[in-house]
């Protein structure tokens, strides 16, 4: 039997790290690239990121999870680069509503303009237990995901 890395070594987080499958935070501002793909963010930035796609090569997947909603006065966009558009929907959920209702609302890209998606802490989604997930596929970002935001919910796509 091999030897079980010492916990809190850099071994022991490279290990886990794995196991999680490539799990990475996002507390401000970052370019993905091609080499990213796979992975998994979690967004964790109480005042908002930036987030810029790569180049839409195909296969090229990312998922997005809020875990840390922004104070109000800030965002989460994820900008697609120059060239490529947003397709899909994405669904928000009010979190004021604790049963089935008609207060799930969703978002179609207009597949003619849209490369930014806003998250805020509100109408948009961005509230913490959301999700999105986005694979790329002749130069377009296809796009699913279910948010959680408050008040009169409204497009994240822009």
């Amino acid at each position: 039997m091999g030897k079980s890395p010492l916990i809190g070594s850099l071994d022991h987080i490279r290990e886990v790290t794995k196991s999680l499958g490539n799990v990475e935070s996002i507390t401000g501002d970052k370019t993905l690239t091609v080499d990213d793909s796979g992975k998994v963010f979690l967004l964790m930035a109480s005042t908002g990121a930036n987030i810029t796609l790569p180049t839409a090569y195909d296969g090229c997947r990312f998922k997005f999870k809020v875990v840390t909603a922004m104070s109000s006065s800030y965002t989460y966009k994820i900008t697609a680069p120059s060239g490529s558009l947003y397709y899909g929907r994405l669904f928000i959920s009010d979190k004021d509503v604790s049963s089935y209702d008609s207060t799930i609302a969703h978002f179609a890209a207009d597949e003619s303009d849209d490369v930014v998606i806003t998250l805020n802490a509100t109408t948009t989604g961005g509230l913490a237990g959301g999700w999105i997930e986005m694979v790329a596929f002749n130069n377009k970002w296809y796009v699913e995901g279910h948010l959680v935001g408050d008040g009169n919910l409204a497009t994240p796509f822009s």
